[in-house]
């Protein structure tokens, strides 16, 4: 993973860490994180980063992050989130 690829992530984490309370790089399958988790993966993907990437970034296999985009489709945190992490990608040449 790039620098830049590394610092969008930590960026979308951030924003869902913001947004849910909840930090979604801890290791943990507490539902509230696990969801988390699965909505950085989904913003991260929408982003333009690869699932392999996505799955390095938290420790997790590439089909770990298809499944979690496939269940974070369609949440309100992650249309919610969207417009920002969308801005925040063209801005750093992503998508």
């Amino acid at each position: 993973m790039t620098w830049m690829e590394q610092r969008i992530a930590r960026r979308i984490v951030g924003m869902v860490a913001d947004a849910t309370g909840v930090d979604p790089q801890v290791d943990a399958r507490i539902p509230a994180i696990v969801t988390a988790r699965q909505v950085a993966m989904a913003l991260m993907v929408q982003a333009g980063l690869s699932t392999p990437k996505v799955g390095a970034f938290f420790g997790r296999d590439h089909s770990t992050v298809i499944h979690g985009v496939r269940r974070a489709e369609g949440s309100e945190l992650v249309d919610r989130l969207w417009p920002r992490v969308s801005l925040l990608a063209s801005q750093m040449g992503f998508r």
